[in-house]
């Protein structure tokens, strides 16, 4: 499988959200006249409900829907939205919200209603249709809860402002005041929702103290709970979030220790849990696999990274420092003063091929002192054709360099084919992708000049100035830089439970 299954699924949910049955038909569009010239499909007020606006909104926003997250592009160059394109959405988002509040708008639309006007900066009018939405007879208390939880996305997936911020912390705190058992999961992710916030208004210390009271409730937890929280840790890198930037610091490491030690224990089923219900004994193995993933690819973070071993070395001299792990094995070393950005994959793998020609699209846009380096192995087929190790090298080494004219630095681990218990051959696997637990293509970590891994992250979205990788890397730069912080984080009142006595403080 060349990408993770939850990418998959994320990238489906997203394009059918959109084109599952609330968009008519659309005219095909002919090219723009023009680089200026902004073009979009026509989507007006009988096609779509205000759910179906909130869904259509990301196609308004400067993403082709056809290559899911990347920018159209015109005349061989990448298309940003600039501020006439800003202006012509916020003109249909207006549209939009006029011709719902003419119509007989279900009170269930407000809450669509609201990220219309986030949309367009009305926080105010947002609020405003939030507590119309709280007003409406009969609601619920889990109706309540859902609706906080609610607004604290939307607003933390805008563009941050103080304001915006304190929003964000105001409706989160309606959610604490609320006993717990009625909240739980719902608040765990609404902290996740303000770290996302801390981390955008560039408050790192406050992102780390809030993300770590996620994971506070875990006594109060019920098995199935435990589980959600695992899922939610998982979704959209949330645990990494928080790992990252505690990874660089003071106590640091042994935050994240404790941190990770404790949630491959959510996996545990008590025996109170298991005479409660017997069926969680079926669930426990799923349970436990995704914990200990997890694990094994985040407790890299703040640790000198494993040794990264290879037999071939494309594009650079080969390392001096040798390794039994199979014959011609070298160490490449990691603390060299140079902060690397470690790719991996495998030539079965489409999407890591992609990556590999958009690395070396940006090798100019790389800054001074980060070195792209991407990581094979061999299968032990080339096409149609059984080969040995060395056959199938110089079949990689005719496509990356002669094919594709790679320049960047390229790793091969060709190991010996050895014997199975069923009489076959199978090539030896790759210790370093074993080491760092890789099983999704592409996968990157990022090892500052001293040999610490930083980060990790499946897929590749570029080196754009916006991207959680670019934030990353020029962390590590100004670190480098300017040194280490010099003041640690704060302990959190929150480290869970089994570590410390959560606090109810925000």
């Amino acid at each position: 499988m060349n990408i993770s299954k939850r990418f998959i699924t994320r990238a489906v949910c997203a394009v059918l959200s959109v084109w599952g049955g609330a968009l008519v038909a659309q005219a095909p569009l002919s090219p723009p006249a023009l680089d200026t010239e902004f073009h979009e499909p026509t989507i007006d007020a009988p096609d779509l409900t205000a759910a179906g606006y909130v869904q259509a909104l990301p196609l308004l926003t400067g993403r082709d829907t056809v290559t899911y997250g990347e920018h159209e592009i015109r005349n061989g160059a990448l298309v940003v939205p600039g501020v006439p394109a800003v202006a012509a959405i916020d003109q249909r988002v207006r549209r939009w919200i006029d011709a719902l509040d003419r119509s007989s708008l279900a009170p269930r639309g407000l809450l669509n209603v609201a990220t219309l006007l986030v949309q367009l900066g009305d926080d105010a009018g947002a609020q405003r249709r939030i507590d119309q939405w709280l007003r409406t007879p009969k609601l619920t208390l889990n109706d309540t809860i859902a609706t906080w939880g609610m607004a604290v996305t939307i607003f933390k997936d805008a563009q941050m402002t103080p304001r915006r911020l304190q929003i964000v912390r105001d409706y989160e705190a309606r959610l604490e005041a609320l006993p717990h058992k009625e909240t739980m999961l719902t608040l765990c992710r609404a902290r996740f929702d303000m770290a996302q916030a801390y981390g955008k208004a560039k408050q790192i210390d406050s992102l780390i103290a809030i993300g770590l009271r996620a994971y506070a409730l875990d006594r109060e937890m019920s098995y199935e709970q435990r589980w959600g929280l695992i899922m939610l840790s998982m979704d959209e890198s949330r645990l990494l979030r928080i790992v990252v930037p505690l990874s660089g610091r003071p106590h640091g490491v042994e935050q994240i220790d404790s941190l990770l030690t404790v949630f491959r224990g959510y996996a545990e089923l008590s025996p109170a849990e298991l005479a409660r219900d017997t069926a969680l004994a079926l669930i426990k193995p799923v349970v436990a696999e995704m914990a200990q993933r997890l694990y094994d690819q985040y407790h890299w973070l703040g640790h000198s990274a494993p040794p990264y071993i290879a037999t071939h070395w494309l594009n650079m001299p080969p390392p001096t420092q040798t390794s039994n792990a199979a014959p011609g094995a070298r160490v490449f070393p990691l603390n060299d003063g140079t902060i690397h950005l470690l790719g991996f994959g495998w030539f079965g793998c489409g999407a890591c091929h992609g990556a590999m020609r958009r690395i070396q699209r940006e090798l100019p846009s790389f800054p001074n002192g980060v070195r792209p380096m991407y990581h094979e192995y061999t299968e032990g087929y080339f096409g149609n054709d059984l080969v040995s190790p060395e056959e199938e090298v110089e079949d990689l080494k005719k496509f990356f360099l002669g094919r594709r004219h790679y320049t960047f630095p390229i790793s091969i681990w060709a190991g010996p084919k050895d014997s199975t218990e069923a009489g076959g051959f199978l090539p030896r696997p790759s210790p370093t992708f074993k080491s760092l637990a890789v099983c999704a293509g592409p996968t990157f970590y990022v090892v500052d000049g001293k040999g610490i891994v930083r980060y990790m992250q499946e897929g590749y979205s570029g080196i754009g100035r916006e991207t959680e990788l670019r934030i990353v890397l020029d962390m590590l730069l100004q670190e480098r830089d300017h040194g280490t912080p010099a003041t640690p984080p704060p302990m959190p009142p929150t480290l869970p439970s089994s570590l410390n006595t959560p606090s109810d403080a925000p």
